[in-house]
């Protein structure tokens, strides 16, 4: 009999908060995985970075590989750049359908043979089935003008019928019209939010019953990002009394949440083989706040006489710049141009980064505060010469000053469980190029002799023989539409990346 299995990936979910929370009784079903199942310290890349890697670390998940194979570095990749198999082609290949609700870079979706909704940085509202698309109408609607029954009738009519229940469609509704603080606010979106993606989920997946199914828990990122300090009261003694005990249950209630859904997901098919890994951990930082520095992208194209030349896709610390057709210019000496400008108050580049890769498309990204180059200079008294031009640093660039009481750390998590798991209990530390190898091994296929992980567990069949690579199953159909880059940065916002205006 085929076997089945069902991916949750928890967002920045971490053994810190998790054990902690089993300590204090509050986390059941994931306290029955620790003891009925193997689990490990799964070993990310290196957080030691202010730029958003995510794409990268779930590229690396689904592929076994390290960036330097499969290609994906930035936000702004999209599922065609990839340049290795994922697991989602791996497992067609062997006649087994797919479903997927969320993983990184699945936008365009394309058809696994069950459903696919891209992550919540698609550029539009595609998925497949194309019925499914009001989870990514709802989160569009909700950031740009707030959801209620009578202007969202239509959309919410369409989420019924995907499963979601009277009483969450009125919580989300209600959520623009109830009063109440910012952290409040973003507690019962996070929360809401989570609720309905859920009960879409488990509505496809009794539809369409794929042998492998993906679910994606992003709350439990946010809310650490949000709101580890309420919580923490020996990392953070200073916090007002008044806010502790306002907002010091939110984070314990996020993963409540999450332990809720692993738990209903778990029974849906008790015997599907059951995995949970995150992209990296989480872990207090104590400055509460740190200043990032990003580009006036209309502003830097016009003094740079560029404007109608160039595209600019801004997003949170990181801009890509792509060449108009016919536009006259060549990339390679745009690329130099860009390396040309000069903060001349400090004799210093005004770009930290300025790359290129093979497509003509040139990454950029201002230099930031933590690298400690500005030696305290007053930002109103620099310029900057681009090109003929000089100008003021300050017309260039807009300060982001950003409250986040957490941070990525490297060591996210690893959890099986399955009926047939002979061994029982804590793994060695792991990385995150296991998974893949790991995954395959578990529903006894063949792993690849490029990878650049091993499988963490040994099942009967662990005679299988490897095979080169998966990597000639890449065939990805390239977007044609013109990508809103639009829900990126709406949802670098929600992730706390850039400031909220």
């Amino acid at each position: 009999m085929k076997k089945q299995a069902i991916i949750v990936g928890l967002d920045g979910g971490t053994f810190t908060l998790i054990d902690e929370f089993i300590k204090e009784g509050e986390l059941p079903f994931f306290a029955y995985l620790k003891e009925n199942g193997v689990f490990s310290r799964m070993r990310s890349v290196d957080q030691q970075t202010r730029v958003p890697i995510s794409p990268t670390i779930w590229t690396s998940l689904a592929t076994g590989k390290r960036a330097e194979k499969h290609n994906i570095k930035s936000f702004f990749n999209l599922q065609q750049d990839i340049k290795s198999a994922r697991l989602f082609e791996i497992f067609n290949h062997y006649g087994y359908t797919v479903g997927n609700f969320g993983w990184e870079l699945t936008w365009p979706p394309e058809d696994y043979g069950a459903f696919n909704i891209p992550c919540n940085m698609a550029r539009d509202n595609s998925t497949i089935p194309s019925k499914a698309s009001p989870v990514q109408e709802m989160r569009k609607r909700s950031k740009k003008k707030g959801l209620n029954i009578i202007s969202n009738a239509s959309l919410f009519l369409r989420l019924f019928n995907l499963g979601v229940g009277i009483n969450s469609l009125l919580k989300t509704s209600m959520d623009v019209l109830r009063k109440g603080d910012k952290r409040t606010r973003q507690f019962n979106n996070l929360i809401n939010g989570s609720s309905v993606n859920f009960q879409v989920f488990r509505h496809l997946y009794k539809e369409f019953k794929p042998d492998i199914a993906f679910y994606f828990i992003p709350i439990t990122d946010s809310g650490a990002h949000y709101f580890w300090k309420y919580y923490d009261e020996k990392n953070f003694p200073d916090i007002d009394a008044e806010k502790r005990k306002k907002y010091g249950d939110f984070l314990r209630k996020i993963y409540i949440e999450a332990d809720r859904q692993l738990k209903k997901i778990f029974e849906m098919n008790e015997d599907a083989l059951l995995f949970v890994i995150s992209d990296h951990g989480m872990q207090p930082i104590m400055e509460g706040s740190f200043e990032t520095i990003s580009l006036r992208a209309k502003k830097f194209l016009e003094i740079a006489q560029i404007e109608n030349k160039v595209e600019l896709y801004h997003v949170g610390l990181n801009c890509v710049i792509n060449v108009k057709e016919k536009s006259g210019i060549d990339s390679k000496f745009l690329y130099n141009f860009f390396k040309s400008i000069k903060i001349n108050t400090l004799n210093k580049q005004f770009f930290e980064i300025v790359e290129m890769d093979n497509t003509g498309r040139i990454f950029l990204k201002v230099l930031q505060k933590d690298k400690g180059d500005y030696d305290n200079a007053d930002f109103d008294s620099l310029e900057v010469r681009i090109g003929g031009n000089v100008c003021k640093f300050t017309e260039l660039v807009e300060l982001n000053d950003l409250e986040r009481s957490a941070d990525h750390d490297e060591w996210g998590i690893f959890m099986h469980y399955s009926k047939e798991c002979k061994k029982k209990g804590k793994l060695d530390d792991s990385e995150i190029y296991d998974f893949l190898p790991t995954l395959l091994s578990a529903m006894d296929l063949p792993s690849a002799e490029d990878f650049d992980g091993k499988s963490l567990i040994v099942t009967d069949s662990g005679g299988l023989k490897n095979i080169p690579t998966y990597d000639f199953l890449v065939k990805h159909t390239p977007a044609e539409k013109e990508s809103d880059d639009s829900y990126v940065k709406d949802e670098l916002k929600r992730l706390g990346y850039m400031k909220d205006e």
